[in-house]
């Protein structure tokens, strides 16, 4: 009968130890500060489809050069703000220049994170310009400043093993993975997007391989998705590197108009996320390098427009104990279900 009983209880202490979280979670009362630049990638594909390929590729993108942004996490909550660092002269006339609003906010919870975000861009150049008109073929480019494009919505991941795997370990230091760990997840994501130009976006010159496409100038788009992915985090000692990969697909809402028709319909849509990240993240100050990428795709017959939004981070942070702000303890401990 001992027997029996030393057998059970080892059973009761491997599955415990199996059950034992692969992460540490910082003292209460702990506020994370993190500081770092960040060089924010955003571009808009516009591509043909057709076997003939007539239509050459164009690709806009921002010339917002690299930003300081800061990072504060208090009881679950991450609150990322950035302003932009000054471009030199050679870079304005060379690119343009743009003007940029980008805000995050997230929710970390034992299961998963809510992700919000807003970006807000303005002023665009083409970077293959010298495939559209060869007196581009230097270093200046085609510029836009009249090109406008919005971005906003929430992003869930959701982690069914939460004690192997934690997201804001790894991308928010929110709190300290101490053994390697994975998890598959499941994500839902409401997002709009729109984008706004003077005149058409497709320059003249290409005009006649886009067809009716040629024309358009503003579009609104929302998406709603569901997915699935899975990610992983390696842990030497302090040191990290974790990596998330994920695709998406469900449903868009487009509304467009292109002179000769009008189009306000929902259509089938698909997504992608991958985020990688490597650093030290100790018990006190932490650091690390991210990359982050987002990609949502806009269908028109046999036309395709990529919005791939994303960013590059270099970062260092501290924690500070004995930070009381009772509301904000109080709201994220009752939303965490603490």
């Amino acid at each position: 009968m001992s027997r029996i009983r030393v057998l059970f209880t080892t059973l009761l202490i491997s599955v415990s130890g199996l059950a034992q979280y692969r992460w540490q979670a910082p003292p209460k009362n702990t506020l994370g500060v993190r500081i770092g630049i960040m060089s924010p990638q955003l571009f808009a594909d516009i591509k043909d489809n057709k076997s003939t390929a007539a239509g050459t590729p164009i690709k806009y993108q921002p010339n917002s050069n690299s930003r300081t942004a800061l990072t504060l996490f208090y009881s679950h909550f991450s609150l990322t703000g950035s302003v932009s660092n000054p471009l030199s002269d050679e870079e304005k006339l060379n690119k343009g220049s743009s003007r940029v609003e980008d805000y995050q906010f997230r929710f970390y919870y034992k299961y998963g994170t809510w992700d919000f975000f807003y970006q807000n861009y303005q002023g665009y150049f083409i970077d293959n310009s010298a495939d559209i008109d060869p007196a581009y073929s230097g270093v200046t480019k085609i510029q836009r400043p009249d090109i406008k494009t919005a971005h906003a919505g929430v992003q869930y991941f959701y982690i069914p093993n939460p004690e192997y795997y934690s997201l804001g370990g790894t991308f928010e230091q929110n709190i300290r993975q101490i053994e390697s760990g994975g998890s598959v997840f499941f994500s839902g994501y409401i997002g709009k997007h729109s984008i706004k130009g003077d005149s058409p976006l497709v320059p003249s010159n290409l005009a006649s391989g886009y067809g009716t496409f040629a024309n358009f100038k503003e579009g609104h788009f929302q998406n709603v998705r569901v997915g699935i992915g899975y990610g992983y985090t390696f842990v030497f000692y302090k040191m990290y590197l974790g990596f998330l990969f994920g695709v998406s697909n469900g449903l868009q809402q487009q509304k467009f108009d292109l002179i000769t028709e009008t189009f306000d319909r929902w259509v089938g849509a698909n997504g992608a996320n991958l985020k990688v990240g490597f650093g030290y993240n100790g018990e006190k100050f932490y650091s690390g390098f991210q990359y982050i990428m987002d990609n949502t795709s806009i269908n028109f017959n046999e036309y395709t427009m990529g919005l791939t939004t994303g960013e590059y981070r270099a970062f260092i942070g501290t924690r500070f104990e004995g930070i009381k702000i009772y509301p904000v303890s109080a709201l994220g401990e009752w939303l965490y279900g603490e």
